[in-house]
């Protein structure tokens, strides 16, 4: 399916002014693997200038994306592998690209 979502915030009450998110996840898109699952996401947060973030040298922007794809290798066991690419509104740190795997075994 697919998800989306939007905030909008008060600028006296959150140093986040906007956000939003969006992505699509499915299962079973390889034929006779019905039980793999899959995600791609996107987020942006739009910071605002002259709070916190501006004492601290914040930027304004924070974006990101992921994407996952989960294998069934039983019924008990999964392995996901999953990319995670990631601008901070933090000052120093370049854009992180964090590669992730996890096996969840259930019993």
């Amino acid at each position: 399916g697919i998800f989306a979502r939007i905030g909008i915030a008060d600028n006296d009450t959150n140093p986040a002014g906007f956000s939003t998110s969006f992505g699509l996840g499915g299962r079973g898109i390889i034929p006779s693997r019905d039980d793999d699952t899959f995600g791609l996401g996107y987020f942006y947060i739009r910071i605002q200038r002259g709070r916190i973030g501006g004492i601290l040298g914040i930027d304004n922007l924070s974006q990101g994306f992921e994407a996952f794809y989960n294998i069934a290798i039983t019924a008990a066991a999964h392995l996901t592998v999953d990319i995670q690419i990631l601008d901070s509104a933090a000052p120093r740190p370049d854009t992180a690209t964090v590669l992730g795997m996890r096996f969840n075994l259930r019993f």
